[in-house]
């Protein structure tokens, strides 16, 4: 908590863009989309999350999982993310990722997807719905969480994503 409080200090609009995320009462962690990467293509960030203009953009989202301890070893880490797809000819496309420290993927989860005919919020991984969930072994704060989307165009967004 001190590093996130250091952080904020630092990057004052980054502290209340990670308050401000879709899931904050949510058990675990998570993120706001303004940390995601564009991995190809071109997107715009805003205070909810970042954008893609076209149909296709893939962006990869870091969940930060640094100080979260899961119950066993095994443990079935859950993902969630939220999404609005403003687009009538694509849809998003999200897998999550776990990678251990030397970036070795060690499983995957998904992918959850939109139809190119939907058009309004989604959130993957729901509770009640269909669980998005990866079985880790061992160490869970030396592994890397990410999701990956495959993002429709016209301004689409990646609101946040999490993990428990």
């Amino acid at each position: 908590m001190k590093n996130l409080r250091r952080l904020m200090m630092l990057v004052p609009g980054l502290g209340i863009a990670l308050l401000c995320s879709g899931d904050v009462l949510a058990v675990g962690a998570t993120a706001n989309g303004n940390l995601c990467a564009p991995l190809l293509g071109t997107f715009q960030y805003a205070t909810v999350g970042i954008a893609s203009g076209a149909d296709g953009n893939i962006a990869s989202c870091p969940v930060p999982l640094d100080d979260q301890a899961l119950p066993s070893s095994p443990a079935v880490v859950n993902f969630r993310t939220r999404v609005y797809d403003n687009s009538a000819s694509g849809g998003f496309s999200c897998t999550a990722y776990v990678h251990n420290r030397d970036g070795a993927m060690i499983t995957s989860a998904g992918p959850f997807t939109t139809s190119a005919a939907f058009i309004g919020g989604a959130t993957f991984g729901t509770p009640g719905g269909a669980a998005w969930t990866a079985t880790v072994a061992g160490n869970v704060n030396t592994n890397l969480y990410t999701i990956v989307c495959t993002m429709p165009g016209n301004y689409s967004v990646l609101y946040s994503q999490n993990a428990r």
